[in-house]
């Protein structure tokens, strides 16, 4: 609370010689620059880290869903309920009210992915501009600074056939020993081509003050050597992605799904689903789409890197138009 101090004698002084101020910031951040308001050249806009997907729905549902939308609605969508800290909520709740100063909003997104939910948020900010300027993910990977045990991965992948490889991490979260014994089971007998990343330092217990080494089934990676490969490090997911052999753009099955979500997924379970997603005509139908949404996305970033050459698009949905430079 104390950064907001310095910030308007800033925003003085450049507004005295610029034409146009435009502050990007993160949504908890907003009390900071709430200042600019006064400053009659200058416009805030919220950097925004969730889809446009998640931002609608969590703003739609929040009041009570105020207007019905024609979009088909996924069933049962998690609450945030619980989600978060009673002090976390209070920090949320005291932001949002200089969100409301803010111009506009900037979507990591494209609307060749999301263009419904741009759309639905614009009906909610209907006096708010929402700029889809995503993705914005790294264009070339460097390939100088490749830590040795992922420099192995990508050199087993270079050895796969284009889509032939299931890319699995649990990102952030942990899952228990039984969990990860029951997973290594099912790609075993599915028989599929897997990347699994599996950190030695994830922790079943986040209080735990030893970070677990997880063990597979007995000989499991020996058996598995052709067939798979085990990271136990920390790597970059773009490489692995990135690559032509894995699964393209998050082309996935739900294993779970509604009440039996929190059940641990056996391995008969994920076998059925590995062989659905690799080797089944709905598993081809999935990649087929991905192959369009990649090459629609590539389409979004090109526009973008234009822009950056001095020629370029973006779109406002609020004014409706594709503003060109």
């Amino acid at each position: 609370m104390h950064l907001r101090q310095p910030n308007p004698a800033l925003l003085h002084t450049l507004s005295l010689t610029a034409n146009r101020i435009i502050i990007i910031h993160d949504a908890l951040m907003a009390s900071v620059v709430q200042d600019a308001t006064y400053i009659p050249n200058s416009e805030t806009y919220v950097l925004h880290c969730t889809s446009a997907f998640t931002s609608f729905f969590n703003l739609w549902g929040a009041p009570g869903k105020p207007f019905q939308i024609e979009a088909e609605v996924p069933n049962d969508l998690p609450s945030l309920e619980g989600c978060f800290t009673f002090e976390a909520m209070n920090v949320f709740a005291y932001q949002a009210e200089f969100i409301k100063l803010r111009a506009g909003d900037f979507l990591n997104t494209s609307r060749s992915m999301e263009r419904t939910y741009i759309d639905l948020l614009q009906q909610i900010n209907e006096n708010k501009k929402q700029w889809a300027i995503g993705p914005l993910h790294p264009a070339t990977i460097c390939k100088n600074k490749i830590p040795i045990r992922q420099e192995q991965c990508l050199n087993w992948l270079d050895k796969q056939a284009p889509k032939s490889v299931v890319y699995i991490s649990f990102g952030t979260t942990s899952t228990t020993d039984e969990q990860i014994n029951e997973l290594a089971i099912g790609l075993e007998e599915s028989k599929t081509k897997f990347t699994w990343v599996l950190r030695d330092a994830d922790k079943g217990d986040f209080l735990a003050e030893k970070c677990r080494r997880v063990e597979f089934p007995h000989g499991f990676e020996a058996r598995m050597e052709g067939v798979g490969i085990v990271i136990r490090a920390w790597v970059t997911q773009l490489e692995i992605l990135g690559h032509p052999s894995t699964e393209l753009f998050k082309v996935g099955l739900m294993v779970n799904e509604g009440a039996h979500r929190e059940e641990i997924n056996r391995s008969s379970v994920i076998k059925e689903a590995a062989r659905g997603l690799m080797a089944s005509e709905e598993g081809d139908k999935m990649r087929e789409k991905a192959c369009e949404l990649v090459e629609a996305l590539q389409q979004s970033v090109a526009k973008r890197w234009s822009f950056l050459h001095g020629v370029g698009i973006f779109y406002c949905s609020r004014c409706q138009i594709d503003l060109e430079f």
